[in-house]
């Protein structure tokens, strides 16, 4: 039923959005245009993938928030890397992005709710948390 034959060939013309994307290993494939012009096959993480990596990032953040910062930012960084060593192919920079940000919200979201005294603001937090546990910057790892 998954199984298909889908049009996946190089799209006539100057005009229009190449025909037929799929779905394979997390990732969606699809053409488009290059700066030069010319066409070409690009890369992009699954929204489904994204998402799923997401809301366990946001469900792992909620049951480790007690944990010392240390081991969080430790695991937290392991996790990051790992996305991006899978999904840094060229091409796919905005989505390790994504990736990036909504896991420093998550993690100052949880931390922040540990009690109701400390309440940070964002500019407070990123002073604070960029400089003594900073998480890694998305990067492409591979540029195939």
């Amino acid at each position: 039923e998954k199984s298909r034959v889908v049009p996946f060939s190089r799209p006539f013309g100057k005009r229009g959005k190449g025909p037929g994307t799929f779905v394979f290993l997390g990732f969606s494939h699809l053409w488009d245009r290059t700066r030069e012009g010319s066409w070409t096959i690009k890369r992009k993480t699954d929204r489904k993938r994204l998402s799923r990596f997401l809301s366990g990032l946001n469900d792992w953040c909620r049951k480790h928030r007690h944990q010392s910062t240390v081991d969080q930012h430790r695991i937290l960084t392991s996790k990051l890397r790992g996305h991006y060593q899978y999904y840094g192919v060229r091409g796919n920079y905005k989505m390790l992005e994504v990736a990036y940000e909504y896991a420093e919200q998550a993690w100052k979201r949880w931390l922040t709710r540990r009690n109701s005294k400390d309440r940070m603001n964002w500019q407070k937090w990123a002073a604070r948390w960029q400089e003594i546990c900073p998480l890694p910057k998305p990067r492409i790892v591979h540029a195939f």
